[in-house]
């Protein structure tokens, strides 16, 4: 995997433009879904009918999630009018640079062409392939930030330049801001990079504090607001996981006795 990352990608003559671009197709694919979606119904699911109440005014919280994606969609709203525009079109547009952004990380170690079915072949996750086109907010913003961040690690290891540093600061930071499991996500990432001899000392490289550094200072508005609304930005998760962690037949049982 190391040589494969450090290698230069096999000679291959680059896709045309405008007509077979990998950017292209994944614009059009997002102008698609958003056309379908305006003109399949007006009627809001879950996701989307809280991010409508959320978005309504800027706050540096919202709830049990990080505000990065409410705060886009605050945007987004502003510019379209507050409806399933608004809502379609950041998702898709999220979507859209998932794909961009694994893209650009597959063509710094395949050819164009393999790098255009790396990314691709995403659509056959289910969670981007179908239940993100449903019902889903935040993990779509959170994977696109892992793509960054993925993207970022590349290039550190073949370039160890100090501004893929900033940009992997960045991109983590704003990771957290989008969902906060994205912390998982980059403690796995970099265990696995650490494993790797080149990668560790590309990691160790001159200009490695621009990561720390920027991740800091992007997540440190939202989490001294954390650590004022604990409970609140907590309540609503310890309740899903103790729904989750109970038995439906017990549960079924219990409300049937309290009924009866």
């Amino acid at each position: 995997m190391t040589s494969a990352v450090l290698s230069a990608p096999p000679p291959e003559r680059s896709l045309a433009w405008p007509v077979a671009h990998p950017l292209l197709w994944f614009a059009l694919i997002a102008a698609a879904h958003v056309a379908t979606r305006v003109g399949v119904s007006s009627a809001l699911k879950w996701d989307e009918a809280e991010q409508m109440i959320w978005s309504q005014q800027l706050l540096p919280g919202y709830g049990t999630q990080p505000p990065l994606y409410t705060w886009l969609q605050w945007g987004a709203n502003a510019l379209l009018g507050p409806g399933v525009l608004a809502l379609a079109t950041l998702k898709q547009t999220l979507l859209a640079l998932t794909y961009a952004l694994m893209w650009l990380a597959a063509r710094e170690v395949l050819a164009p062409r393999a790098a255009f079915w790396a990314s691709a072949g995403m659509v056959l996750i289910p969670s981007l392939g179908w239940f993100s086109i449903r019902d889903q907010t935040h993990t779509i913003l959170v994977t696109t930030m892992a793509c960054g961040a993925w993207w970022m690690l590349v290039r550190i290891v073949r370039y160890r330049r100090q501004a893929d540093f900033a940009w992997l600061g960045l991109f983590c930071g704003l990771g957290m801001l989008a969902k906060y499991n994205f912390a998982l996500f980059a403690g796995a990432l970099l265990l696995a990079a650490l494993s790797v001899p080149e990668a560790r000392r590309a990691l160790l490289a001159r200009g490695w504090w621009w990561t720390p550094l920027v991740a800091l200072l992007v997540v440190l508005p939202h989490g001294l607001w954390l650590l004022g609304h604990l409970q609140q930005a907590s309540d609503g998760t310890l309740r899903k996981m103790e729904m989750g962690g109970r038995s439906p037949l017990a549960t079924g049982l219990r409300e049937l006795a309290i009924a009866w």
